[in-house]
């Protein structure tokens, strides 16, 4: 799952910050490092203190690896207590491939039902997933003024310096105008571009299905 998890991250943090809102307004110091191998490299922020609330939005919105770690060394307890809570099998430790579709629904469900944060801070991690930087997979299949709320992971695995497989994976909810639904893709190749287009083509095919059947 790759980068997908750092919804984990953002879910556990809101759900500390309902009771000590303090941590988003906690300044910690970011400087961009590009050590994370990441072939949809983030636009970074600029070096200095920013809130947590600055980072959340950077390591969501840029899939910025650098502004998780930051959230994420006094948080790792909150992380694993939500996939607890959602019956979900824990990162630590686990294979690269302990992730299903399926079981990453999860955490799009419980922000679409307001069942593990309050309805606000639910609305507010929707609302920021919306805007993710990353235009080449679900997005791509979609009319441009539906919003889609949404997640990419990426992983590249290698051996001796050769690419022996690559991931990318994409998911979210479809603000489709009749009835919002749920997509998640992941797939495994060569090539990233052909797995853009693979997971473009599978949203446009679901959208279309979709728009056909209200439209009935």
């Amino acid at each position: 799952p790759a980068s997908m998890l750092k919804l984990g991250t953002l879910m556990a943090t809101l759900k500390v910050a309902s009771d000590d809102p303090q941590i988003l307004t906690k300044k910690h110091y970011y400087n961009y490092e590009d050590n994370a191998g990441q072939f949809y490299k983030p636009v970074p922020l600029k070096s200095g203190y920013h809130s947590g609330l600055a980072l959340l939005q950077q390591m969501v919105i840029h899939s910025d690896n650098t502004a998780m770690d930051l959230v994420d060394q006094d948080n790792i307890e909150n992380i694993l207590a939500l996939y607890a809570d959602l019956k979900l099998e824990s990162p630590v430790g686990s294979p690269d491939n302990f992730m299903s579709p399926r079981s990453y629904s999860r955490f799009l469900r419980a922000l679409y039902n307001a069942t593990y944060l309050s309805r606000t801070y639910s609305e507010q991690a929707l609302k920021l997933l919306t805007y993710v930087n990353f235009e080449k997979g679900l997005r791509r299949g979609v009319p441009p003024l539906v919003e889609i709320a949404h997640k990419f992971g990426e992983h590249t695995l290698l051996e001796n310096g050769v690419v022996q497989y690559r991931e990318l994976h994409d998911c979210g909810i479809v603000y489709q105008p009749d009835e919002p639904y749920l997509l998640c893709v992941m797939t495994q190749g060569q090539d990233f571009s052909k797995l853009e287009d693979i997971i473009g083509d599978i949203s446009k095919i679901v959208f279309d299905y979709q728009e056909d059947y209200y439209d009935k």
